[in-house]
């Protein structure tokens, strides 16, 4: 009987961190593997997979299929596709994610429901609908980032202490709620929760790690911090002085997307089975659990 190849998934793909992970992997798995390239713009997406084919040294070429973690019917019409023609998944590495610009205009309400909206329930959905085809020993890996560690730290003790005993998707999404409300308000610091949307919507990704860890069975749900990279979303958004010297910094800290790539990777398909338990639920930040 022929062994089911592996089937790995990474969203938003198309360019960045995301983009590093299918290399990463098309070089790393069995030829027998498939590794699916999702974005939300097809013509991106598209021309993402022809600049990885260009690349001699991948065993494996990318597959490519639309996915937009924020519309609950691309979610679904991804996941009918996975079920018919790959009949499973062994990795997902929920990438897709979101940042306003420094320079952002909007207001702060604005940022922080388009964020929370995307960066959380758009991870949300994704797991929760693709996690019935996880096959065993598979494994998901959000990225996140210390940005949630930072905000949960400028938290007062009684909201840490809430968001860290949510045990179930239903608590957390009220509290995350309660941050968006009171961000309309205008007294989300006052009301305990941090002064940064992203950072909010990570402690929101981690957290959700934590409590899907607990509620799948056999397959591995751990979340992790790529780290300072040179990427369109992390710096490098306009040349304000601030942008220019997170650029600079990726070259004394930090890394390039490729780099920023080696944990999730790492987490999804390189890590040994038997570590599993060590890393399961857990925030991890070069290839180390932090939290």
């Amino acid at each position: 009987m022929a062994s089911v190849p592996f089937v790995a998934i990474v969203t938003g793909a198309n360019k960045g961190i995301g983009l590093e992970c299918v290399r990463r992997l098309c070089a790393s798995a069995n030829p027998s593997a498939k590794v699916v390239l999702t974005s939300r713009n097809v013509d991106l997406g598209k021309a993402a997979v022809s600049e990885l084919e260009k690349d001699a040294s991948l065993k494996v070429l990318p597959i490519f299929h639309e996915l937009d973690i924020t519309k609950v019917q691309s979610i679904n019409a991804f996941s009918t596709w996975v079920s018919q023609e790959l009949g499973g998944v062994d990795a997902l590495i929920n990438n897709a994610g979101f940042s306003y610009k420094m320079t952002a205009t909007e207001p702060f309400e604005i940022q922080a429901r388009n964020t929370i909206d995307i960066n959380y329930y758009g991870t949300k959905k994704v797991c929760q609908t693709l996690l019935p085809l996880m096959r065993e020993r598979g494994r998901i890996v959000n990225i996140s980032s210390s940005a949630g560690e930072n905000a949960l730290s400028s938290m007062s003790v009684d909201t840490k202490a809430r968001f860290l005993a949510c045990n179930n998707t239903e608590m957390l999404d009220t509290i995350l709620e309660e941050f968006v409300s009171a961000a309309e308000a205008g007294d989300h610091k006052e009301k305990g929760f941090a002064g940064s949307a992203y950072g909010m919507s990570k402690a929101g990704v981690t957290q959700l790690t934590r409590i899907l860890s607990v509620e799948a069975s056999n397959i591995m749900v751990v979340s992790c911090c790529p780290g300072l990279c040179r990427t369109d979303m992390a710096v490098r958004k306009d040349w304000s002085p601030v942008s220019i010297i997170f650029w600079l910094a990726t070259f004394l800290v930090g890394h390039s997307a490729h780099g920023g790539a080696d944990t999730p990777v790492w987490l999804a398909h390189d890590l040994s089975w038997e570590e599993r338990s060590s890393f399961n639920g857990k925030f991890v930040r070069e290839r180390v659990v932090r939290s």
